[in-house]
């Protein structure tokens, strides 16, 4: 890596420290782009450690994503003229600003450039809030007819907002606003006394709220409420005033029928259940209305309420703190508001929200608390069901991430166990087996196939295996499955088959029903200690559309085929159910399970559009219930029958397409030792190029599914419409969705799961020749 120069080990580590003291991402870059230093935020910004950045070119390592031109001409830019200057990127919701400055030499010449990345997203949502607030609070004030004045005492000018020329009739802008204008639109009734009251006001410096009427240029007469006050900085007289100007129109002619509207609102309060209450805080009885008496139970509001009466309805696990909180609010007189449960006069508990306000009589008297009590038991139950489902969705969610992570993994696992075992097996055919060395790489080939055996786990939950779905009879595959699984258990564990008495078909692989049995029956036989009980059931159920909307495991209204498993076992802890179907998650002993076999199944389930559940009652064992979609009876899938495969290879040319280099070469000189003539290259374009220019007919198209640029699966149907009668196998580390139902240009194809065995790929080769022949796995369909 280059040296900054001018500098030695003590400099290199005070810039480290400085860069890392940095609240912000940072490195040190040279101008050819290569990082020399950075801190840990900068490495964690772009997901690596800060040892694998240092070295690397800036450019290469995406610093900011469809953001590259605009990146390096700013950096150029740098270098050339010596000036810093930044940009801004928006990702991923995030405001982003990147700077970049020039790291002079002891010469004087730029040999480096500094890069800081700063998030500016919440300096930005800041902005963008203001702004709507400040458009919102224009908004209201205009919806309330309320408009915002400043008058200036020394120099007599007034600003008025908008609204405030429409509350007094006239056109924003046709006369500079002044007291003469203002003075011309009060009521002559009305000029005199509220002349006065501003005058005094304004002299003594004092707030002022006065009511007036004006009159607009149509003759109607509007009510205005004006309110003032002084505009002080610190000990200094006040030079201006700032008011509000709202029209009152509306309250002065509603007090006319006051009474009326009470009684509606008494009538709405009822209809709505909101009880409404007035407690006097020197006796703590409450006048209450009925539809506060109703909600406790109550049939009249004749019987005398009291703080203490509402207290012992409270069930007592709320009430001390209930208490203590309205206790408190009563001392300090501050509003409150809290949920409770009480318990009716009937017996039955609701759940209600309270409210209390203080306020004091005009004449200084009495102390009140008036609020309302809502009865939100309904509301309470929606929101309880409401969070079950938003936690199902967020568990869902999160194991179809780890899903994701274990497909990843498991595909550059599969190609690395690819070159493993391809290896070693060419090692182990061209020695003699009395080498010393034999033993070795036998028992390495074992482990290879043992991670294999993992990895083909990993994919089950991630739901990306190569399989083979058909139409099975679920009951059918179970009973032959029970000799098998009556042995795994054991002698000290009974065994129960209770198969359903109606149709059971289902499209699914059945190797992977076979595991989905096989996980659960080994899981249910590590729960039971000593003696106990499993029980296999099947049955059909019909889920509607209403219970799929009220919460039922499966979405989709269907007849579904329901298998169960449950053991007499030790059960789940509840706080260890969330994470049974995580990958790598165990409750067992080191050495005991590797907790991929409940990930496995979830996995297999969601592949095939099922879903699954698991109860478990503390001790009393645990019950796992599947749910697949039940398959039509009449409805057939086509079988292609198999064809005996052409065994020589002899004269029989490859296009042999795959990126991983290693395995390029393996699987190149596997072919050629076995006979066959082998074009290879490292990607789809190149592979077009030499099948357009081979001299040769090409027989099979052996390509990866996942290649850099053109996927196999496209170029695949590139090769098939210029070279009809060519065949196809592919080779995919994950199945992962880029073939559609196991088909491409209208045609089965054939696949071969990574990783393979030398054994396993010739015998996929051979039967991708043969005519009418599909592989998958290196297993024939």
């Amino acid at each position: 890596m280059p040296n900054v120069p001018d500098t030695h080990t003590n400099f290199d580590d005070a810039v480290s420290a400085t860069l890392e003291s940095f609240p912000h991402p940072a490195g040190i870059i040279e101008p050819t782009g290569t990082i020399v230093s950075l801190n840990s935020l900068f490495a964690r910004f772009h997901g690596r450690m800060q040892s694998e950045c240092i070295g690397q070119n800036i450019f290469d390592l995406c610093m900011v994503p469809n953001r590259g031109p605009i990146a390096r001409e700013t950096f150029d830019k740098v270098s050339r003229t010596g000036e810093p200057a930044s940009f801004e990127v928006v990702m991923n919701d995030l405001f982003l600003k990147v700077t970049i400055n020039p790291f002079r030499s002891k010469q004087g010449s730029i040999s480096h450039l500094t890069l800081i990345i700063e998030d500016e997203s919440a300096l930005k949502h800041s902005y963008e809030s203001i702004v709507k607030n400040r458009k919102r609070f224009s908004q209201a004030l205009d919806l309330a007819q309320a408009g915002i004045w400043e008058a200036n005492l020394v120099t007599g000018e007034n600003i008025w907002s908008d609204t405030i020329w429409k509350l007094y009739g006239l056109t924003p802008g046709e006369r500079s606003p002044s007291t003469e204008l203002w003075k011309s639109t009060v009521h002559p009734d009305d000029l005199e006394q509220t002349l006065n009251l501003i005058v005094t006001s304004v002299a003594d410096r004092k707030k002022f709220v006065i009511e007036y009427r004006v009159i607009h240029p149509d003759g109607s007469v509007r009510w205005l409420l004006v309110r003032g006050a002084p505009i002080t900085k610190g000990n200094e007289p006040a030079e201006s005033y700032i008011g509000l100007v709202i029209d009152i129109t509306e309250r002065k002619l509603t007090r006319q029928d006051e009474s009326r509207h009470r009684r509606h609102m008494d009538y709405a309060l009822e209809k709505s259940h909101v009880g409404v209450w007035d407690m006097n805080l020197d006796t703590l009885v409450a006048y209450r209305t009925m539809e506060h008496a109703r909600i406790f139970g109550q049939e009249n509001t004749l019987q005398e309420w009291t703080l203490d009466d509402f207290l012992d309805r409270i069930v007592p696990e709320d009430r001390p703190d209930i208490e203590q909180l309205i206790k408190s609010s009563i001392q300090e007189e501050k509003e409150y508001s809290f949920e409770c449960r009480i318990r009716r006069l009937d017996g039955e508990i609701r759940w209600l929200m309270v409210i209390g306000s203080f306020f004091k009589n005009r004449s200084g008297g009495d102390r009140h608390v008036l609020g309302i009590v809502k009865d939100i038991t309904d509301t309470k139950k929606k929101d309880e069901e409401k969070e079950q489902l938003q936690a199902q969705l967020l568990h869902s969610q999160k194991l179809e991430i780890l899903g994701q992570l274990a497909g990843g993994i498991a595909h550059d696992f599969n190609n690395h166990l690819t070159a493993i075992l391809g290896n070693i097996d060419l090692v182990l055919h061209d020695v003699p087996p009395s080498e010393p060395y034999v033993e070795q790489l036998t028992e390495i080939r074992q482990t290879a196939l043992r991670s294999a055996e993992l990895t083909r786990q990993l994919l089950g939950f991630a739901r990306k295996q190569a399989v083979v779905p058909k139409v099975v009879d679920m009951n059918r595959e179970i009973e032959a499955m029970m000799p098998m699984l009556t042995r795994l258990v054991g002698k000290n564990i009974s065994f129960e088959w209770h198969p359903g008495q109606i149709s059971s078909l289902v499209f699914i692989d059945p190797s992977q029903l076979d595991q989905i049995l096989t996980n659960l029956c080994v899981n249910a036989r590590d729960a039971i200690a000593g003696t106990g009980r499993i029980m296999i059931e099947t049955d059909v159920v019909r889920v509607m559309k209403r219970e799929c909307s009220g919460g039922h495991i499966c979405q989709m209204p269907g007849n579904y085929i329901r298998l169960s498993v449950t053991d007499t076992g030790s059960g789940i802890a509840l706080e260890t159910l969330p994470h049974i179907f995580e990958p790598f998650f165990t409750t067992k002993e080191a050495g005991k399970g590797t907790g991929l076999g409940l990930s496995t199944v979830y996995g297999i389930v969601k592949q095939n559009h099922g879903y699954i559940e698991c109860t478990s009652t503390g001790n009393d064992g645990t019950s796992f219930t599947i749910y697949f979609m039940q398959h039509a009876a009449d409805d057939t899938t086509s079988q292609i029958a198999g064809a005996t495969p052409d065994k020589t290879g002899i004269q029989k040319t490859i296009l042999l397409v795959e990126d991983e280099a290693e395995i390029l070469s393996l699987v190149t000189s596997i072919l050629e030792k076995k006979g066959y003539r082998v074009l290879s290259a490292a990607d789809a374009e190149k592979g077009i190029v030499i099948a357009t220019n081979s001299p040769v007919h090409i027989d099979l198209l052996l390509t990866d599914i996942r290649l850099p640029g053109m996927n196999g699966v496209e170029l695949s149907k590139h090769l098939e419409s210029r070279l009809p009668n060519l065949k196809t196998l592919f080779m995919s580390a994950y199945a992962e969705g880029m073939i559609d139902s196991l088909s491409v240009n209208g045609r089965k194809v054939n696949i071969i799961a990574k990783p393979f065995t030398i054994k396993d790929l010739l015998a996929a080769v051979q039967q991708a020749l043969a005519p009418t022949c599909s592989v998958v796995s290196g297993r024939q369909v």
